[in-house]
């Protein structure tokens, strides 16, 4: 017997198939997906999710994919059992909880007008997050889930989400560079920052937004000093 579940929040309008999956939007409709898809109030049935079986932790990691798409909180129901027709499994139009916070719009942009990318996003990227020593060796999943939880907090810190994307930067670069015991966290993200081709360096007193240890001064007088107004006026002096 198969099992359905319901996605809120994700904007859709073709139907996703993959792993033997079936995800089928709510409407075709460009502005109305996109309607549902970005209420900050309500979390709006957008599409529904077949199957013969899935693993909760499948379904974990794609509605973190999903929202990392969106970037916002998007919610995947809990599998029902699909009776012959899917207007038995009777799911909500709407799922009142809290308000949805903006991680600042989109990443991939709607299918309706790029038709591959969003498939192509989720396939590859639950790829990755299932494959165990990818993850081990990479710490991928730490920085992917971190990035994620930075807009899915119910009132989003700044301090909070600086924290969990440093924290995941550092350990990502760690692992990738071998770098681990390192005591200067700046050296490791600097080395994977600049095999990527970023013109950065470890230290530039002449131009602070592009000195990694900048950004390191800043997580360590946040939670090391509790310098809360430091972050903020460093953080304005960068961008300037």
């Amino acid at each position: 017997m198969a099992i359905i579940c319901g996605i809120y929040g994700f904007n859709i309008t073709q139907k996703i198939e993959f792993n033997g999956i079936k995800i089928t939007p709510r409407t075709n409709n460009i502005l109305e997906a996109r309607t549902w898809a970005r209420d900050m109030k309500t979390y709006n049935l957008t599409a529904t999710l077949e199957a013969s079986a899935v693993s909760d932790e499948f379904l974990f990691n794609l509605e973190a994919v999903l929202s990392f798409i969106e970037h916002l909180d998007v919610l995947i129901t809990p599998p029902k059992k699909l009776n012959l027709d899917i207007r038995s499994a009777k799911l909500p139009k709407t799922i009142i909880a809290h308000r949805r916070n903006s991680g600042g719009g989109a990443t991939i942009g709607e299918d309706s007008f790029f038709p591959n990318s969003r498939i192509e996003f989720i396939k590859k990227t639950i790829d990755l997050l299932e494959n165990v020593d990818f993850c081990t060796n990479t710490q991928f999943k730490s920085i992917f889930f971190k990035k994620v939880k930075t807009f899915r907090q119910i009132k989003p810190y700044i301090e909070v989400s600086y924290f969990l994307l440093y924290s995941g930067l550092e350990s990502y670069a760690r692992a990738v560079t071998k770098d681990k015991d390192n005591k200067n966290s700046s050296e490791p993200i600097f080395k994977l920052l600049n095999n990527y081709g970023f013109n950065l360096a470890i230290e530039k007193p002449d131009n602070l937004a592009r000195a990694v240890s900048t950004y390191t001064h800043l997580r360590n007088a946040l939670f090391h000093k509790m310098h809360y107004q430091k972050l903020l006026i460093s953080m304005v002096k960068t961008l300037n």
